[in-house]
């Protein structure tokens, strides 16, 4: 993964390839990462480059013309934060800010098994809420986390379903080349 770039088009942080595939992106809102404890910085990485390994970018290109891109995006945080929390050690009250909570197996599909691939979870959240599935005309995104107290996941690709990959590659140049990027500490 390249160096990261700071960006306010998105509420956290997301990863992404350019459209030939050769180069992974990571966005980052400093506002976001602001918030976040030195344990919170590292969990936030270590959770972006899991999907990378877990090959979610191309796993969920086809997924997502059938569903939310919100509720594949949650589907694949549980898969990720649970195998953090369980092989890495990571623990809840050191990741996340304050006032916010992540997507966590056990709060969002009480009795499901860990370390299922995050299409396993996206079939159980439709078979919990069939609001999950795109409808075939007009459909809109859930929430996921815009309410008081509800889950939220660590990073929203939402907002780069319209955004293509040269575009946020160019982007990516753009902040480079002008020295606008900040470092993140």
């Amino acid at each position: 993964m390249g160096k990261p770039t700071c960006t306010d088009s998105i509420p956290t942080c997301a990863v992404s390839f350019d459209k030939a595939g050769q180069q992974i992106m990571w966005a980052v809102n400093p506002a976001f990462w602001s918030t976040l404890s030195e344990e919170g910085k590292l969990f936030a990485i270590a959770h972006e480059c899991m999907h990378v390994i877990f090959s979610h970018g191309v796993r969920s290109v086809d997924l997502l013309q059938k569903h939310k891109p919100q509720t594949v995006n949650i589907a694949m945080d549980i898969a990720v934060n649970s195998h953090l929390e369980s092989h890495y050690g990571f623990k809840r009250d050191e990741v996340e800010p304050e006032g916010v909570r992540y997507i966590w197996l056990d709060e969002v599909l009480p009795g499901e098994e860990a370390g299922r691939s995050f299409e396993h979870y996206l079939n159980a959240l439709e078979k919990t809420n069939p609001a999950g599935k795109k409808k075939q005309e007009g459909a809109g995104r859930d929430g996921g986390g815009s309410g008081d107290g509800d889950p939220q996941t660590v990073d929203d690709h939402a907002d780069l379903q319209n955004f293509s990959g040269n575009e946020l590659a160019e982007a990516f140049k753009r902040n480079f080349d002008s020295g606008t990027n900040e470092d993140i500490a």
